[in-house]
């Protein structure tokens, strides 16, 4: 019998999960692509990991993950394609430790840290609602391994407006619209604050924690927008009490709140709910694994986040946060 292991993070949650960290096949083995890759207008340069799957008939699999020949075709090619233009990207074979993005300690080999990178050349030049196709050549006669993803439109938040205002058992709305391509939304506030040094009291420092409010919001998709209601303004205190130590010496100052909504397509929607399937204490032994690739496992999809910065708190919130019972002792000015 044959031993396979497969890498990338959705398929490391089967290891994690089964009852055994080898795979028994009985079938021949073939060759597997494993891809994990997202694309978004918000970034300038974009990241593909393709992997590989391998067998060992006599080498135990968890002793062959931390052989990185083992993990990484030695000559393919990557790249991914405009349907409607034509224009296409080659990307390139980088270290992710060399872009900032090293891989953490684990069942796999860290180093190196091969990813397919490629970069746009304007602002936007991905275009929302428009289709890619990401495509990659094996060699050796095997077939071309293909994926779409419908590149998701910016978002656009339409409130709160410009304040924002929380109180005890009172509910605060927020509401963004997006095109028809974004499936689901994450909504995070980044509440940004100035701060004082104790060594020096006159100098004020550019402070930020992040809440995030929500993760999964499905879409109204008679209109293509998405909303959330905090049921009660005091989770609001409750956060930066959670989040903050006490002052001490410190003075602070809450300057204003950034929202942040990030969408996702119908792949990475997918890809989301099928991981987090079957996988309760009733659950059955075997857990589902999602792909959107012609052959191979993984994804590749596509996401977008647009942030509406400086909405600032009312009076009333302001007061609240100085002197009430959760953020009284943060020394908010």
């Amino acid at each position: 019998m044959k031993k396979l292991l497969i890498p990338v993070a959705v398929l490391t949650m089967l290891i994690s999960y089964s009852c055994s960290n080898d795979f028994d096949l009985i079938e021949d083995w073939k060759d597997i692509p494993v891809v994990y890759g997202l694309l978004s207008r918000a970034d300038t340069a974009h990241y593909i990991r393709v992997e590989k799957a391998f067998v060992d008939p006599s080498t135990s699999a968890l002793e062959l993950a931390q052989i990185p020949d083992s993990l990484y075709y030695e000559s393919i090619g990557v790249s991914i394609e405009h349907i409607n233009s034509g224009t296409t990207y080659q990307l390139e074979r980088v270290d992710g430790a060399s872009e900032g993005y090293p891989r953490e300690a684990g069942i796999f080999a860290n180093a190196p840290n091969y990813l397919y990178k490629f970069k746009i050349q304007e602002p936007d030049e991905l275009q929302p609602g428009e289709s890619y196709q990401l495509k990659l050549t094996r060699g050796d006669n095997l077939s071309e391994v293909t994926a779409e993803t419908i590149i998701v439109s910016d978002m656009n938040v339409a409130a709160p407006i410009t304040t924002i205002k929380f109180e005890a058992n009172k509910s605060t709305n927020f509401r963004w619209s997006s095109g028809s391509d974004a499936i689901f939304f994450d909504l995070t506030l980044r509440l940004n604050y100035l701060e004082n040094s104790v060594d020096n009291p006159n100098t004020f420092e550019d402070q930020a924690i992040f809440w995030p409010l929500a993760k999964n919001i499905e879409k109204d998709d008679l209109q293509d927008i998405g909303e959330y209601k905090l049921e009660d303004g005091d989770d609001f205190f409750k956060y930066i009490a959670f989040a903050l130590r006490d002052a001490g010496n410190l003075t602070r100052d809450f300057k204003n709140i950034d929202i942040i909504v990030t969408g996702g397509d119908q792949n990475l929607f997918d890809y989301i709910n099928i991981g987090q399937a079957n996988t309760g204490i009733t659950s059955a032994q075997e857990i589902p694994s999602y792909t959107n690739l012609s052959e191979g496992l993984g994804i590749f999809g596509s996401k977008n986040t647009s942030i509406k910065e400086g909405i600032t708190l009312t009076t009333e919130t302001e007061d609240s946060l100085r002197f009430g019972i959760y953020t009284k002792d943060l020394n908010f000015q």
